[in-house]
């Protein structure tokens, strides 16, 4: 047996109505048949939620606007898209029932072949919503996740009492460095270049030592593997400005979006 292809609620007064969207519809979707209004609330305050309404306009214990109105006003449901049911010749404000938020309008008597599409139509659509905002919430949750890991780095970053910062290849400092790093420098070092940053500090070699970090962003990843120890040991490990010894380490960064730093 094929898998049905989602949930339709039915909602008309008139029984011969709801036969004949049943034969149309049955085979393809799983179907839930409301006699009037009320019923059809009480299906979704019972928590049957459809993925799709098909709702007649003119019925005696509640009409398809008051229904379509309360579905609405509710977080549950106001995302089920509803179709409304109306007769040909039926004095109908299509404009009222779009405002209301109905999706589309199907007149009776019913074209099977309309009936199907519009149906088919309105439940792709749905779908997609669904989807794009599952998507969405992932894609929140996963980016406070990232916000919160970066504040917990920050943190300590900020309170080693050490210095970090990274340099890119153009031996820029980026904007990922601790506040220990302006305390040291005595300014803010983000986007200064490696020269400006270490200038004035004694056993820093303002020629040898950014040509040194030049040339290991040139090698390739092979050459990097086997020769980045090699470099990174000619640069000076203790540095000296104003009687204060600073003792420094190196590492190479490899990331897959950013590249080297």
């Amino acid at each position: 047996m094929d898998k049905k292809q989602g949930t339709i609620l039915l909602v008309d007064d008139d029984l011969m109505n709801l036969k004949i969207l049943s034969s149309l519809l049955g085979d393809k979707y799983s179907l839930m048949e409301a006699h009037g209004g009320k019923q059809a609330l009480d299906f979704i305050e019972a928590g049957q939620l459809p993925d799709l309404i098909l709702l007649d306009i003119m019925m005696p214990d509640l009409d398809g606007y008051s229904v379509c109105t309360l579905l609405k006003s509710e977080e549950a449901t106001k995302d089920i898209p509803v179709i409304f049911i109306s007769a040909v010749g039926q004095s109908v404000d299509e404009e009222e029932g779009l405002s209301l938020g109905a999706v589309d309008f199907i007149k009776k008597p019913f074209v099977p072949s309309i009936v199907l599409a519009r149906v088919n139509t309105q439940l792709k659509l749905a779908n997609s919503l669904r989807e794009l905002k599952d998507l969405y919430s992932k894609s929140t949750i996963m980016n406070r996740l990232i916000k919160y890991k970066n504040y917990q780095i920050e943190m300590i970053l900020n309170n080693s009492g050490e210095g970090y910062l990274v340099l890119d290849q153009d031996l820029i400092v980026q904007s990922e460095h601790s506040k220990e790093c302006d305390k040291i420098f005595g300014f803010e070092i983000g986007g200064k270049s490696v020269l400006e940053v270490f200038n004035g500090f004694s056993g820093y070699d303002p020629k040898a030592d950014p040509d040194i970090l030049t040339e290991l962003f040139r090698l390739s990843d092979r050459e990097l593997r086997e020769k980045s120890d090699v470099y990174l040991e000619l640069l000076p490990e203790e540095l000296e400005k104003s009687g204060e010894i600073f003792n420094v380490r190196y590492s190479m960064i490899m990331t897959e979006n950013i590249g080297r730093r």
